[in-house]
Protein backbone atom coordinates (compact mmCIF):
# COMPACT_ATOMS: atom_id res chain seq x y z
CA UNK A 1 0.00 0.00 0.00
CA UNK A 2 0.90 3.48 -0.61
CA UNK A 3 2.70 5.84 1.50
CA UNK A 4 -0.50 7.73 3.64
CA UNK A 5 -0.01 11.82 1.62
CA UNK A 6 0.26 13.19 4.79
CA UNK A 7 3.51 11.74 5.30
CA UNK A 8 5.12 11.52 2.02
CA UNK A 9 7.35 14.64 2.57
CA UNK A 10 8.66 13.41 5.44
CA UNK A 11 12.26 12.78 5.58
CA UNK A 12 14.41 9.71 7.16
CA UNK A 13 17.84 10.27 8.69
CA UNK A 14 20.59 7.61 9.08
CA UNK A 15 23.58 8.87 11.46
CA UNK A 16 26.74 8.15 11.38
CA UNK A 17 30.84 9.08 11.88
CA UNK A 18 32.12 10.72 9.20
CA UNK A 19 35.21 8.24 9.54
CA UNK A 20 32.46 5.60 8.12
CA UNK A 21 31.97 7.94 4.94
CA UNK A 22 34.73 6.56 2.67
CA UNK A 23 33.73 3.02 3.06
CA UNK A 24 29.51 4.27 2.47
CA UNK A 25 30.38 5.91 -0.94
CA UNK A 26 32.02 2.75 -2.24
CA UNK A 27 29.63 0.14 -0.26
CA UNK A 28 26.54 1.82 0.28
CA UNK A 29 25.08 2.06 3.82
CA UNK A 30 25.37 -1.59 5.08
CA UNK A 31 23.53 -3.57 8.09
CA UNK A 32 26.01 -4.83 10.98
CA UNK A 33 25.45 -8.30 10.07
CA UNK A 34 26.51 -7.48 6.29
CA UNK A 35 29.22 -5.24 6.82
CA UNK A 36 30.50 -8.28 9.55
CA UNK A 37 29.81 -10.88 6.50
CA UNK A 38 32.24 -8.69 4.02
CA UNK A 39 35.21 -7.50 6.33
CA UNK A 40 34.33 -4.20 6.38
CA UNK A 41 36.03 -2.17 8.65
CA UNK A 42 33.30 0.63 10.82
CA UNK A 43 33.62 3.32 13.87
CA UNK A 44 30.93 2.22 16.00
CA UNK A 45 28.77 5.03 17.67
CA UNK A 46 26.65 3.15 19.66
CA UNK A 47 26.38 0.82 23.25
CA UNK A 48 27.49 -2.01 22.88
CA UNK A 49 24.70 -3.66 24.98
CA UNK A 50 22.21 -2.31 22.85
CA UNK A 51 24.27 -3.59 19.85
CA UNK A 52 23.60 -7.27 21.93
CA UNK A 53 20.16 -6.54 22.39
CA UNK A 54 19.96 -5.55 18.32
CA UNK A 55 21.63 -8.29 17.21
CA UNK A 56 19.15 -10.95 18.52
CA UNK A 57 16.08 -8.90 18.00
CA UNK A 58 13.42 -11.32 15.56
CA UNK A 59 12.16 -9.17 12.65
CA UNK A 60 8.51 -10.51 12.37
CA UNK A 61 7.61 -9.57 9.22
CA UNK A 62 9.10 -8.64 5.98
CA UNK A 63 12.21 -10.01 5.23
CA UNK A 64 12.58 -11.54 9.11
CA UNK A 65 15.83 -12.14 10.56
CA UNK A 66 16.89 -10.01 13.10
CA UNK A 67 17.45 -6.42 13.37
CA UNK A 68 21.36 -6.30 12.74
CA UNK A 69 20.28 -7.63 9.35
CA UNK A 70 19.19 -4.01 8.66
CA UNK A 71 20.12 -0.83 7.95
CA UNK A 72 18.69 1.86 10.42
CA UNK A 73 17.20 5.13 10.22
CA UNK A 74 14.91 7.21 11.86
CA UNK A 75 11.90 9.74 11.26
CA UNK A 76 13.15 11.84 13.71
CA UNK A 77 16.24 14.19 13.52
CA UNK A 78 18.38 15.49 16.61
CA UNK A 79 17.88 11.78 17.98
CA UNK A 80 17.76 11.18 22.03
CA UNK A 81 20.25 8.14 21.66
CA UNK A 82 22.50 10.76 19.87
CA UNK A 83 22.02 12.78 23.06
CA UNK A 84 22.77 9.91 25.25
CA UNK A 85 26.17 9.18 23.50
CA UNK A 86 27.35 12.19 23.82
CA UNK A 87 26.52 12.41 27.08
CA UNK A 88 28.68 9.49 28.04
CA UNK A 89 31.59 10.59 26.10
CA UNK A 90 31.54 7.59 23.28
CA UNK A 91 31.58 10.34 20.36
CA UNK A 92 32.15 14.24 19.59
CA UNK A 93 29.20 14.87 17.78
CA UNK A 94 31.12 17.72 15.62
CA UNK A 95 32.63 14.37 13.82
CA UNK A 96 28.49 12.95 13.22
CA UNK A 97 26.76 13.55 9.64
CA UNK A 98 23.41 13.07 8.95
CA UNK A 99 22.50 11.19 5.65
CA UNK A 100 19.02 12.14 4.80
CA UNK A 101 16.77 10.42 2.55
CA UNK A 102 13.24 10.66 1.33
CA UNK A 103 10.49 8.54 3.38
CA UNK A 104 9.79 7.00 -0.38
CA UNK A 105 12.51 4.79 -0.16
CA UNK A 106 10.27 2.55 2.42
CA UNK A 107 8.47 2.05 -1.36
CA UNK A 108 11.81 1.37 -3.28
CA UNK A 109 14.03 -1.07 -1.13
CA UNK A 110 12.98 -4.33 0.84
CA UNK A 111 12.13 -2.49 4.27
CA UNK A 112 10.08 -2.69 7.80
CA UNK A 113 9.20 0.06 10.02
CA UNK A 114 8.57 -0.15 14.07
CA UNK A 115 6.38 2.29 16.23
CA UNK A 116 9.46 2.72 18.67
CA UNK A 117 13.06 2.01 19.04
CA UNK A 118 14.09 -1.31 17.94
CA UNK A 119 16.44 -2.19 21.04
CA UNK A 120 13.71 -2.14 24.12
CA UNK A 121 11.67 -4.79 25.88
CA UNK A 122 9.25 -5.64 25.56
CA UNK A 123 9.89 -5.16 21.36
CA UNK A 124 8.35 -2.73 19.44
CA UNK A 125 5.73 -3.68 16.56
CA UNK A 126 6.90 -4.06 13.42
CA UNK A 127 5.38 -3.20 9.74
CA UNK A 128 6.19 -3.88 6.00
CA UNK A 129 3.13 -2.02 4.96
CA UNK A 130 3.24 1.87 4.45
CA UNK A 131 0.16 2.95 4.61
CA UNK A 132 0.21 1.61 8.30
CA UNK A 133 2.47 4.90 8.90
CA UNK A 134 -0.49 6.23 10.83
CA UNK A 135 0.40 3.97 13.91
CA UNK A 136 3.61 6.19 14.18
CA UNK A 137 2.99 8.62 17.09
CA UNK A 138 4.20 11.88 15.04
CA UNK A 139 3.88 14.68 17.71
CA UNK A 140 6.68 11.95 19.61
CA UNK A 141 8.86 12.16 16.54
CA UNK A 142 8.73 15.97 16.20
CA UNK A 143 8.98 16.65 20.11
CA UNK A 144 12.25 18.46 21.31
CA UNK A 145 11.09 17.29 25.00
CA UNK A 146 11.20 13.85 26.48
CA UNK A 147 11.88 12.14 29.91
CA UNK A 148 9.80 10.59 32.70
CA UNK A 149 7.67 13.95 33.30
CA UNK A 150 6.13 13.49 29.54
CA UNK A 151 5.15 9.97 29.43
CA UNK A 152 1.36 9.42 29.49
CA UNK A 153 1.69 5.63 27.97
CA UNK A 154 2.98 2.59 28.29
CA UNK A 155 5.76 3.47 25.68
CA UNK A 156 8.09 6.21 26.90
CA UNK A 157 8.38 9.15 24.31
CA UNK A 158 12.14 8.76 23.83
CA UNK A 159 11.51 4.90 22.84
CA UNK A 160 8.50 6.28 20.25
CA UNK A 161 10.64 9.39 19.00
CA UNK A 162 13.04 6.69 17.93
CA UNK A 163 10.83 4.62 15.91
CA UNK A 164 13.30 3.20 13.39
CA UNK A 165 12.53 2.20 9.33
CA UNK A 166 14.88 -0.55 8.44
CA UNK A 167 16.45 -1.23 4.99
CA UNK A 168 17.33 -4.77 4.42
CA UNK A 169 20.90 -5.60 4.02
CA UNK A 170 22.25 -2.66 1.65
CA UNK A 171 21.19 1.04 1.36
CA UNK A 172 22.72 2.45 -1.58
CA UNK A 173 23.24 6.14 -1.66
CA UNK A 174 21.83 6.65 -4.82
CA UNK A 175 18.47 7.92 -3.33
CA UNK A 176 20.70 10.22 -0.71
CA UNK A 177 18.41 13.74 -0.56
CA UNK A 178 21.21 15.75 1.12
CA UNK A 179 24.36 15.58 4.44
CA UNK A 180 23.68 17.31 7.69
CA UNK A 181 26.66 18.14 9.46
CA UNK A 182 27.83 19.99 12.27
CA UNK A 183 29.83 22.74 10.93
CA UNK A 184 31.59 24.26 7.81
CA UNK A 185 34.47 22.46 9.23
CA UNK A 186 32.67 19.35 8.75
CA UNK A 187 30.92 20.15 5.44
CA UNK A 188 34.15 20.97 3.74
CA UNK A 189 35.57 17.82 5.21
CA UNK A 190 32.71 15.49 3.72
CA UNK A 191 33.50 17.82 -0.12
CA UNK A 192 36.97 16.55 0.28
CA UNK A 193 35.85 12.53 0.63
CA UNK A 194 33.68 12.90 -1.96
CA UNK A 195 35.94 14.47 -4.15
CA UNK A 196 38.87 12.24 -3.17
CA UNK A 197 36.50 8.85 -4.19
CA UNK A 198 35.04 10.92 -7.48
CA UNK A 199 31.88 10.99 -7.09
CA UNK A 200 29.58 14.05 -7.47
CA UNK A 201 29.09 15.76 -4.61
CA UNK A 202 25.46 16.06 -3.05
CA UNK A 203 24.23 18.97 -0.98
CA UNK A 204 26.34 19.10 2.22
CA UNK A 205 24.34 22.02 4.52
CA UNK A 206 25.39 22.64 8.69
CA UNK A 207 22.82 21.21 10.68
CA UNK A 208 22.49 23.77 13.78
CA UNK A 209 20.22 22.82 16.44
CA UNK A 210 18.08 21.29 14.34
CA UNK A 211 20.05 18.35 14.43
CA UNK A 212 22.83 18.66 17.15
CA UNK A 213 22.98 19.49 20.66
Amino acid sequence: MPIPVEYANRQLYHFTHIENLPGILEYGILSTNERRHRGIAHKNVAYDNIQDRRSVMEVLCGCGGVVHDYVPLYFCKRSPMLYAILQSGIIDQKQIIYLEFPIQIIEQYQSVFTDASANTLPPPRFYDDASKLTVIDWEAIDTWKWGQQHDTGEIPVTQKKQAEVLIHKVLPIDSLKRIVAYDQHCVAKAEQIFKEHGVGIPTIVSGGRGYYY
